[in-house]
C-alpha cells in the first residue's frame, strides 16, 4: 500500500466506494467548478475538507451507480455551531480541544440521571484526554504509541463507577483519530488473531497487537485488586471502536485464567467504527449462545439524508463486516434528531452503513456523537427522595 500524504476521496468505481489519493483529487477537481482546489493539494486535504458526492440508493446492499459516475467534489455550507461543538476537521489537536470544551460544558450543567448510552458516549469522548466524566472516574490508564499513526499516541483507560453498592468499569480505547492517518494506512489484507480465523482487518490487528498487552495489564489490575465486580464494558470511537469490538471478541482467548477470573463482560458500546472482519464476529461464550451469538451493547453511526460519516462505510466495499451487535443510526432532519435501530442479528446491523452520499468529517467527530446521543436518549427520571416514616 502506498503511504504518504493522501486525501480522503470517496467516489464510485465499478459499484464500489473507493479511497484514493492525489491523482483522484486532481481528476475530481478538473471535473468540478465548485471544488476549492489549490496548487497544494495537501493543504486542501483535511483542513478545507472536501466533500465528495456519490450516487446511491438507500435500499441497496451496495452503492449503486448509473454508468461511469465521476466523483463530484463539493463543499458544505458552513453552519453555526454552539461554542461547545467545534467542528472536528480530522486534526487531533482540534479534536482534543473540542473534547475539553465539551467536558467543561458538561461539568457546568446541573447533573441529571443520564441515559446509559450518553454515559458511554461521554467516556468515548473523554478518553482522548484521559479525563473523568461527570459519572465515571479513571481508575487506571496508559499511553501507547500508535502503530497506524507514528506521530500520535493512543490511549487505553479503565473508568469506574460506584453506585448503589455496585462497582462497574469500562475499558475505553482511544485510537488514532486522524482521518488522514486512517487513509494513509488503509491495509486491506486479513489475518487470524487470538486463535480465530475470522479474517480480521490486518491494520486493526496490528494496532490491537500494540494495545493488547497494555489492556491485559489493565485487566490484571482489575482482577488483582478485585475491582469491577459488577461488570466490565468496552468503549471506543473510530479506530478505538474497531479495537473495542475485536477485543471483546477475543478477550476470553487472550486472558490467562491462572491470573484470576475476569468480571462479567457486559458488552461493547462503540461509535463511528469501520467493519473489522470478513467473517462476522459473534459472541460464542456460553451466555452468547442464549442470545443467538449476539454481543451485548450497541454500535452507533451518523448518517443523514445526504451527509454522513464516511469511516463506518470505509471497509465495507472490500468485504469487511460489523460484529453481531445492535446498530443505531443517529440522524437529523430539519433540526430534529432521531434514531433508527437495527437488531443485532439483522443484515442491516452487519452491513450498514454501506454507502454515504456526501462524507462529512465533522460527523465523524465524537463531539457530534455525544450531541446526538444526548438528544435521542433523554435522561431517566431522577429517583424520588426517600421520605421518613413517622
Amino acid at each position: 500500500m502506498v503511504r504518504g500524504k493522501w486525501l480522503l476521496v470517496l467516489g464510485m468505481m465499478q459499484g464500489h466506494v473507493f479511497v484514493s489519493g492525489e491523482s483522484a483529487l486532481q481528476e475530481a477537481c478538473s471535473s468540478s467548478e465548485e471544488a476549492q482546489c489549490g496548487a497544494d493539494l495537501d493543504d486542501v486535504a483535511m483542513l478545507q475538507v472536501q466533500k465528495v458526492a456519490m450516487s446511491t440508493r438507500e435500499g441497496d446492499e451496495k452503492p449503486a451507480i448509473a454508468g461511469d459516475v465521476k466523483p463530484a467534489v463539493v463543499t458544505r455550507q458552513s453552519q453555526e455551531e454552539p461554542e461547545d461543538f467545534v467542528a472536528y476537521t480530522g486534526d487531533r489537536a482540534l479534536q482534543l480541544q473540542s473534547s475539553a470544551r465539551y467536558i467543561e460544558a458538561l461539568r457546568s450543567t446541573d447533573p441529571a440521571v443520564k441515559s446509559f448510552e450518553l454515559q458511554m458516549a461521554e467516556i468515548a469522548n473523554a478518553v482522548y484526554l484521559s479525563e473523568n466524566t461527570t459519572d465515571w472516574k479513571i481508575l487506571w490508564h496508559k499511553v501507547v504509541k500508535s502503530d497506524i499513526s507514528k506521530k500520535e499516541n493512543d490511549r487505553v483507560a479503565i473508568y469506574e463507577k460506584r453506585s448503589h453498592n455496585k462497582h462497574e468499569c469500562v475499558i475505553a480505547f482511544a485510537g488514532s483519530n486522524s482521518l488522514l492517518d486512517f487513509t494513509n494506512n488503509v491495509d486491506l489484507d486479513t489475518k487470524s488473531f487470538c486463535g480465530m480465523d475470522k479474517k480480521f482487518h490486518h491494520g486493526f490487528i496490528n494496532e490491537l497487537t500494540v494495545f493488547a498487552p497494555v489492556a491485559n495489564e489493565g485487566a490484571v489490575e482489575i482482577v488483582t485488586h478485585k475491582h469491577c465486580a459488577d461488570g466490565l464494558y468496552m468503549v471506543g470511537h473510530s479506530l478505538g471502536a474497531a479495537l473495542a469490538e475485536i477485543f471483546i471478541n477475543c478477550i476470553d482467548n487472550l486472558w490467562d485464567p491462572a491470573v484470576g477470573t475476569l468480571p462479567p463482560i457486559r458488552g461493547a458500546w462503540t461509535f463511528a467504527g469501520p467493519g473489522v472482519s470478513k467473517v462476522q464476529l459473534t459472541d460464542d461464550s456460553d451466555a452468547g449462545h442464549h442470545r443467538d451469538h449476539c454481543f451485548l451493547g450497541t454500535r452507533f453511526y451518523i448518517k443523514d439524508e445526504y451527509w454522513g460519516d464516511a469511516v463506518p462505510v470505509a471497509t465495507y466495499p472490500f468485504g469487511f463486516f460489523h460484529p453481531k451487535l445492535k446498530a443505531v443510526k443517529l440522524q437529523e432532519q430539519d433540526s430534529v434528531y432521531s434514531k433508527s435501530e437495527y437488531a443485532c442479528f439483522s443484515n442491516k446491523a452487519k452491513k450498514r452503513p454501506n454507502s454515504v452520499l456526501i462524507p462529512s468529517v465533522e460527523y465523524h467527530g465524537m463531539v457530534e456523537h455525544v450531541k446526538r446521543v444526548k438528544e435521542v436518549y433523554p435522561p431517566a427520571p431522577a429517583p424520588a427522595p426517600a421520605h421518613a416514616h413517622a
